[in-house]
């Protein structure tokens, strides 16, 4: 995709990141915030999952700084993003070095930074070991890993994805480099080195037998090394994130849009010839979203994206049904159980909504409660309803 086909909400997010090097993309769930951290990656160019090169798999406890050298000069990447067969290439046809993370609430500082591991010799497993056989060693994790990659190819944007970022303590996971994530500490690129801020440099808390920088016990982190947090604001039992880590971070809002809708389901319903499976999906979000008050609770316009390949009315009609039934309903009704969402209706136990291709008409109700219907039965009524729309009998 040109630049000039690149959506300009897109564009927007990418100019933050290139700005601020760190940014949190925030919605309530399904607004795409994994999927847009991994279009920003694709768009930059050919990109490779760290992770999956052959340095990180097989080489990890040579000489960092000796490898990346080698591997700058050849290199297999196993990424499929790159080539399906695995052919040799190298840094320089490389645009973007990339991974990601999934946080949660057992991922700590020794998994993000550093930690002691235990390895044994020789190869020998635990078992076959004593006690002079066991060594307690340091290892460099995904953060000191790609902060050294991103120093050694200064013309290459370097970008971890931190996947449910506020699903892990962020204090704990990120220890000492809180500061050293500040945009104006960070370690500039391609300046002259008798002028080059070295950026800050807080002492890790575990020392490495050999470290990305030249002793082993410091790391700054580089300017084209850039990080894109995910949060899913609908979640308020997981970790807040505090005032000191926020100010780091530039926070991205992004709410449930149901244009999307509009425009992604125009290839799977192609098939039918006509809009108005495509303006119904997006009226019925739009229609549900209006009923709920609290924006980090609103429904993401991915649980009605259509992931079908051959559609009928009687089949597009019965996976939309389903998809209220089985994958919106039952959280909606989580919220409401919690006390965080109150509907519509006298007793604000139901939430309105649209089958029609005109959204103004609300005649179809999601049930926060039981209405003395089963999902199974939720399905075959919203089914009926849907295919009398698409037959031309709704309106």
């Amino acid at each position: 995709m040109s630049d000039n086909q690149y959506p300009d909400y897109k564009k927007h997010i990418r100019n933050q990141l290139d700005d601020h090097k760190s940014i949190v993309l925030q919605g309530p769930p399904g607004t795409g915030k994994t999927h847009t951290a991994r279009e920003l990656i694709e768009h930059k160019g050919t990109a490779v999952q760290w992770s999956r090169t052959t340095w990180f798999q097989n080489n990890q406890d040579l000489d960092p700084e000796q490898e990346i050298a080698k591997f700058n000069d050849s290199a297999t990447y196993e990424s499929p993003e790159i080539d399906e067969d695995g052919v040799r290439k190298n840094f320089s046809n490389v645009d973007v070095v990339w991974d990601i993370v999934q946080l949660h609430p057992g991922y700590a500082y020794e998994d993000f930074v550093r930690g002691i591991e235990i390895e044994t010799n020789n190869g020998a497993s635990d078992t076959e070991t004593n006690n002079d056989g066991v060594n307690f060693v340091s290892k460099d994790k995904i953060i000191v890993q790609l902060a050294q990659v991103a120093r050694q190819l200064e013309d290459t944007d370097v970008i971890l994805v931190l996947d449910e970022i506020n699903r892990a303590s962020l204090p704990d996971v990120l220890g000492e480099l809180i500061l050293a994530l500040e945009p104006n500490e960070r370690e500039p690129s391609n300046h002259d080195e008798s002028t080059k801020k070295e950026g800050y440099k807080p002492r890790l808390q575990y020392d490495a037998p050999r470290g990305w920088d030249n002793d082993g016990k410091t790391l700054s982190l580089p300017e084209n090394l850039k990080i894109i947090g995910t949060m899913n604001t609908a979640d308020q039992s997981i970790s807040k994130i505090d005032y000191a880590i926020r100010r780091r971070f530039r926070f991205i809002s992004m709410p449930p849009d149901p244009k999307v809708l509009y425009e992604e389901n125009r290839d799977m319903v192609e098939t039918l010839d006509n809009g108005e499976v495509r303006t119904l999906t997006k009226n019925l979000l739009k229609s549900i979203n209006e009923d709920i008050d609290d924006d980090r609770l609103k429904v993401g316009h991915s649980y009605l994206l259509l992931d079908g390949e051959e559609y009928n009315i009687q089949n597009v009609a019965d996976e939309i049904a389903k998809k209220l039934a089985y994958d919106i309903l039952p959280l909606l009704r989580e919220y409401s159980r919690n006390g965080e969402l109150n509907g519509s209706g006298d007793d604000g136990n139901e939430i309105e909504m649209s089958f029609s291709t005109d959204d103004t008409d609300k005649s179809e109700v999601l049930p926060l409660g039981s209405d003395g219907r089963t999902q199974g039965n939720l399905v075959k009524d919203y089914r009926e309803e849907i295919k009398k729309t698409l037959n031309g009998d709704g309106d």
